[in-house]
């Protein structure tokens, strides 16, 4: 049983939003955490102001906000909640923000139905610019809006003038089947931009472990195939119990040859509850030697949909490193 089997039709939209501050700012240590609020409450003002209408009969079908970011499945095999048909891929944090500074964030989209509530994103991000992000509330402009695709590196903007366009670059199975078909089959090396939070038996990993990292990460891709694929093969859990296996074999085998990741202590904070929980995880380069050739696709899968805790929030963001 192969990716291609499995990850069959799902798709994922990048967006990369470059803005300009209107004053000083910040947006603390995970800027992603506060990205993720922002980009909540401007979706929720604008399209969803009564949240106990979640429940009603054809909500979710209208609903931008709770398409992205309110998905519940009360039949899931895994409790009611799946995974978000959104992540964040935030700036580096722990900066102070400059009036008339440029800086860059990312969406991605995961699935048809997350990529039809682009003309939302796009205006809940100028709502976010208005409103602010941040602990100080950093208002911005939106300069531009480019979609990519981090697999063959193309890049196209999507404002011309006053009209935006849809995104139509990406990623897709077929794409990440060839890609990973280029790349070395006995070394890879991940760069962890934001922090990776993965663990077992209710022990998180501080140390890079290339078994856990796939293991969460045949996790991920099961639910985003489940929920957001074509193929029916992605609801048989014996295939990825298969898939599984074979990976945790591979990696068992595997030499970690390179560790220059470190633990990042963060925080996320809830303005409705006050409460803060940890998000923090592993920063940094590692890089395996091994028969990794199976593991390559599934690897790419992760840059563009991330692994482990709180990827809505930006957690979890990683690219394979070439060279």
């Amino acid at each position: 049983m192969t990716m291609l089997d499995l990850m069959q039709g799902v798709v994922v939209h990048h967006l990369r939003f470059e803005v300009r501050s209107r004053e000083m700012g910040a947006l603390g240590a995970q800027p992603g955490s506060a990205l993720r609020g922002a980009l909540y409450g401007a979706l929720a003002r604008q399209y969803c102001p009564d949240r106990q209408a979640v429940h009603l009969p054809g909500h979710k079908s209208a609903c931008p906000v709770c398409r992205l970011l309110a998905t519940e499945d009360p039949s899931g095999e895994r409790g009611q909640d799946v995974p978000r048909p959104v992540t964040v891929e935030p700036p580096p944090g722990d900066r102070p923000l400059r009036a008339g500074e440029s800086w860059c964030f990312g969406l991605s989209l995961i699935g048809t139905e997350a990529a039809a509530t682009f003309p939302f994103i796009i205006r809940a991000a100028e709502a976010m610019g208005e409103s602010g992000v941040g602990p100080g509330r950093a208002r911005f402009d939106i300069v531009g809006v480019d979609t990519y695709n981090p697999l063959d590196g193309a890049c196209e903007s999507l404002l011309e003038g006053r009209v935006v366009r849809r995104p139509a670059l990406p990623v897709t199975a077929p794409q990440v089947a060839a890609r990973a078909a280029e790349l070395p089959s006995d070394r890879v090396t991940l760069e962890f931009l934001t922090p990776l939070r993965i663990g077992e038996d209710k022990r998180l990993a501080h140390r890079p472990d290339l078994g856990i990292l796939l293991r969460r990460l045949i996790e991920r891709c099961q639910a985003i195939a489940t929920h957001f694929g074509g193929s029916p093969l992605a609801r048989d859990r014996a295939r990825w119990r298969e898939v599984t296996l074979r990976l945790s074999a591979l990696a068992a085998e595997a030499q970690l040859t390179r560790d220059e990741t470190r633990w990042l202590d963060v925080v996320s904070g809830s303005r409705r509850t006050g409460r803060t929980s940890p998000i923090g995880g592993l920063v940094g380069l590692a890089q395996w030697e091994g028969n990794l050739a199976e593991a390559m696709s599934w690897l790419l899968w992760g840059q563009s949909l991330h692994v482990g805790k709180s990827t809505v929030k930006g957690n979890g963001w990683y690219r394979v490193v070439e060279g």
